[in-house]
Parts: C-alpha cells; sequence; structure tokens
C-alpha cells in the first residue's frame, strides 16, 4: 500500500479516523461521540450521498427507477 492519505470525511483522512477510534474506545464520552458523528459520519453522508442527490435534484435529473439501481452499483463497485 502506498502512503497516499485519503480523505474518507472532508478533510479527514482514514489515519484522523484510527485516532478518533481509538480515543472513543480509551474514553467513550459524549464530546467524543459527538465529534465521531459530525466529523465522520454526518459529512460522509452529506458529502458522498445526500449532496450529490441534491444536485441531480436540482437539475431534474433524479427521475427513473434506475437511479437508485445505477447508484446502488456504483457504490458497491
Amino acid at each position: 500500500m502506498n502512503n497516499e492519505k485519503y480523505c474518507i470525511a472532508g478533510s479527514k483522512t482514514s489515519e484522523d479516523w484510527c485516532l478518533l477510534r481509538q480515543r472513543l474506545i480509551e474514553n467513550s464520552c459524549e464530546e467524543t461521540w459527538k465529534e465521531a458523528l459530525n466529523d465522520y459520519f454526518l459529512k460522509r453522508l452529506n458529502l458522498r450521498y445526500l449532496n450529490p442527490i441534491k444536485v441531480l435534484q436540482k437539475h431534474g435529473t433524479f427521475s427513473g427507477e434506475g437511479f437508485f439501481y445505477s447508484c446502488n452499483t456504483l457504490y458497491i463497485n
């Protein structure tokens, strides 16, 4: 594996996630869980799924039964 850093949630990298995950395991406090929810889960959900769907809706291309299948296929591959 190469040493490139890939962003997984906005500017957060998988390395950042590993550090936060360790903090969650060692000291599971509310603030750390809020950070995980906001900075990783919601950020990734919005950037990778919800925002692109909104763009498609805005431009009128969010129609047809094949849309979900196409998105799902892209996600799986």
